[in-house]
């Protein structure tokens, strides 16, 4: 029997990973799991993932020593590129984090250095010798894996399963955790085989990984395959019961960024005067969704919580055993697919979840701006619009993109009384992100998998 080893860092690539096919394809065709998770040992973790043929392992996140940051921040600068540019001028959250001699010497050193692929290969080798990453040792002699599923593989904690791979001869399968990983740092580890939700990525995986074009599978965004399910999608007039909203208006989803948006609150507060008063020439309800991968992000809307028309997500629940505490359960899945099927405009910033909402054809209101007071570019969200992985995004057209009130007003009511408003563009995103939209995906990772261990017959 093949044992195959799958990596689950985040509460949100276990939702996204294990509720698609991947594990029950696999099993049906007796390959043996080892989920290596840091709740390894969490009892609503094995439930909801456990069974026959799955076990589970701890995935440790070692702390980096000074050899480490070296390494990495080399690994960071040799994809040097437009975000690079943006973090090093304004900082990722405030320009008190820039410095202009680390600037200039990032741009000298690294932006002619990045357009040879051999040094990354370079550092990858003096990264796997000076940080061989033995902890995994006594586990890759005991199950003798076949391959292993790295689903984060930017991650320190992936790198070091990788690492052990690569000594002890195992292959490596890769799939990054979203689809704006590539161009953030290059792998520690080079994989055998990358998989990719759609075409938009495969430059970059060429860019900024240094990945041979033929070790590279488009295999579609695993999370969507619940779209195509049809007991889990509900009716538009079930759901809205379910969240308590008006099926005769119209449904706008404000979705916060956290640190990087401190604007948030007062946006949702100008969402929350329009539809209010009726502002956008349709009846309207706003429901917020608080960026839940950070802690106390919810209290930041408590103003609203009782305005009416105004609904703020309280359905997420968190876990236990992963930093990012997400809720991966079943339940929270479906709940957020019909919210994305279900709603009829997104607002958000520089987000995945534009994304979600063009998986569903659903017109998205990009926001550069963080309430009344104007800010200058560097200042403001609008900078993240030209980041090395979202620029790609816009060029699509699918979207608008605001920068005052009064021009996210006539947004909201253009798109609310024409929703077939940027369609074409949107269709582009679902085409070159997404892959297909069939419910698939699960299937295309688990039988790229099987391919490379041999046993797809």
């Amino acid at each position: 029997m093949k044992t195959v080893f799958i990596t689950i860092s985040r509460g949100s690539i276990a939702r996204n990973i294990l509720h698609s096919d991947v594990v029950r394809i696999l099993r049906e065709r007796g390959v043996r799991i080892v989920l290596l998770a840091p709740a390894w040992e969490d009892s609503q973790f094995r439930n909801e993932f456990g069974g026959e043929g799955v076990n589970f392992a701890p995935l440790v996140d070692p702390r980096q020593n000074f050899c480490d940051r070296i390494i990495v921040g080399i690994h960071k600068g040799l994809v040097y590129n437009a975000t690079t540019v943006l973090r090093d001028r304004y900082g990722f959250l405030s320009r008190s984090e820039t410095n202009a001699f680390r600037r200039v010497a990032k741009r000298t050193v690294f932006k002619p250095l990045r357009r040879f692929g051999f040094l990354k290969e370079a550092v990858r080798w003096i990264d796997l010798w000076l940080r061989p990453a033995r902890d995994y040792d006594d586990l890759f002699r005991r199950e003798r894996p076949s391959a292993v599923f790295t689903t984060n593989p930017t991650e320190t904690a992936d790198a070091q399963v990788m690492k052990a791979a690569r000594r002890h001869g195992v292959k490596i399968i890769a799939m990054p955790k979203s689809w704006d990983n590539l161009p953030k740092l290059s792998f520690r580890v080079k994989p055998d085989l990358l998989l990719l939700w759609g075409p938009a990525l495969t430059p970059h995986a060429l860019r900024y990984q240094h990945i041979e074009e033929s070790w590279i599978r488009l295999v579609g965004v695993p999370q969507f395959d619940v779209l195509s399910d049809s007991k889990m999608i509900m009716t538009r007039e079930e759901f809205f019961r379910s969240i308590g909203a008006d099926p005769d208006r119209k449904l706008i989803v404000f979705g916060s960024e956290g640190k990087v948006t401190p604007g948030d609150p007062e946006l949702a507060e100008i969402l929350a005067g329009m539809v209010g008063r009726d502002l956008l020439g349709v009846p309207s309800q706003l429901y917020i969704r608080p960026y839940f991968a950070l802690r106390g992000e919810e209290e930041k809307f408590s103003a609203l919580i009782r305005r009416p028309r105004v609904i703020i997500d309280h359905w997420f629940t968190r876990t236990q055993g992963f930093r990012d505490s997400w809720d991966y359960t079943l339940r929270h899945a479906k709940h957020f697919a019909n919210l994305m099927r279900h709603m009829d405009v997104m607002v958000t910033h520089a987000s995945t979840l534009a994304i979600d909402a063009a998986a569903n054809d659903r017109p998205v209101v990009h926001v550069g701006f963080g309430g009344h007071e104007t800010k200058s570019y560097g200042d403001s969200t609008l900078r993240w619009y030209d980041s090395a992985h979202y620029a790609g995004v816009m060029a699509e057209r699918g979207s608008r993109l605001v920068k005052n009130p009064d021009d996210l007003r006539q947004a909201l009511s253009a798109y609310l009384q024409n929703p077939s408003l940027d369609g074409e563009g949107r269709a582009r995103l679902r085409e070159r992100y997404c892959y297909r939209l069939d419910g698939g995906a699960g299937g295309r990772i688990a039988r790229a998998i099987l391919s490379l261990i041999g046993a797809e017959g």
